[in-house]
């Protein structure tokens, strides 16, 4: 059976569907995107501009003194708490056009860890580097006790993670290999729609090693010694104390040359110790890893007695 159009049909189809395309090109855009709770935020009206008769509405409440204004500057409310904003107008068709955009401030954190290694006594955070995995986590709070049920689109680098699909996986681990920064983006949806956004740039740091001197009463000193270094004993214990490396690197063995010569130590290969008669001399101290070429670690240190 073939389809019967009738001309009322298609004078229908006619005018109905500029209208619908009128209506549905025009909505309401907030800048920013995403407010955070209390922030203050642009409301606007995108799409045609043959507008007259503007009304604005929060939470079904006109704003009479909005009237005809194309923006509109507002507060956001407390976490989780909604603002329904709607925008009524006539629109070049004669017929009511509304546009509504609900603003619910949701708080989106990035928290960054790494699996490389610091000192017992560093009080402060490892640091990513190169050729070691990266984690970046995202907390969301919508000021709901409950656990949301959220969808994550990842961005790192530039490119969408899980082929530009959001998943369930709240975080994304990732290996930097020649990068000095990486900008790491999240979006947030629930149910398909989106509640927030957050950004990071993951600096890239350098291995370092530090040397400290090994007291057999005090202990290991926490305060790093700066070259030259005056020794004022018969003897002095140097501790190397490599920053940001991985596990498997650290387990590795070290070089330790006093000017040109090579030395070893039987108990522990991050140990040196130097004698009153080797008068002023140069210690350097290499750190390399086959497997992890950028994470090798070097130092040097003048000591004087």
């Amino acid at each position: 059976m073939k389809p019967h159009f009738s001309l009322y049909s298609i004078l229908v189809l006619f005018v109905c569907f500029p209208i619908l395309a009128h209506a549905q090109s025009v909505r309401i855009e907030t800048t920013p995107s995403f407010p955070a709770p209390y922030e203050s935020f642009t409301a606007r009206l995108t799409g045609p501009q043959d507008r007259s008769s503007i009304r604005w509405y929060i939470d079904g409440r006109e704003l009479v003194e909005q009237k005809n204004s194309t923006s509109i500057e507002l507060e956001a409310r407390g976490l989780g708490v909604a603002q329904a904003i709607r925008a009524e107008f006539v629109g070049s068709t004669g017929l009511p056009v509304t546009a509504t955009k609900r603003v619910v401030p949701t708080r989106t954190d990035l928290i960054v860890t790494t699996d490389t290694l610091v000192p017992s006594f560093y009080k402060g955070r490892s640091e990513p580097v190169k050729e070691a995995s990266v984690t970046v986590r995202a907390l969301v709070f919508d000021g709901s006790p409950k656990k949301g049920a959220y969808t994550y689109l990842w961005n790192v680098q530039g490119r969408n993670q899980n082929e530009g699909v959001p998943g369930v996986e709240s975080f994304i681990r990732f290996t930097p290999t020649f990068q000095s920064e990486v900008p790491v983006v999240v979006t947030v949806f629930r149910d398909g729609v989106v509640q927030s956004e957050a950004s990071v740039v993951v600096p890239i740091t350098t291995p370092e090693v530090h040397f400290y001197e090994r007291n057999p009463l005090r202990g290991l000193g926490t305060r790093a010694l700066s070259s030259p270094y005056l020794a004022l004993g018969e003897e002095v214990i140097l501790k190397a104390e490599p920053f940001f490396i991985n596990a498997d690197v650290r387990a590795g063995k070290p070089l330790w040359k006093v000017g040109n010569t090579e030395r070893t130590s039987t108990e522990n290969p991050y140990e040196l110790v130097l004698q009153k008669e080797e008068s002023a001399t140069r210690v350097s101290f290499v750190l390399q890893s086959l497997e992890r070429l950028l994470q090798g670690v070097r130092g040097t240190l003048d000591v004087q007695f």
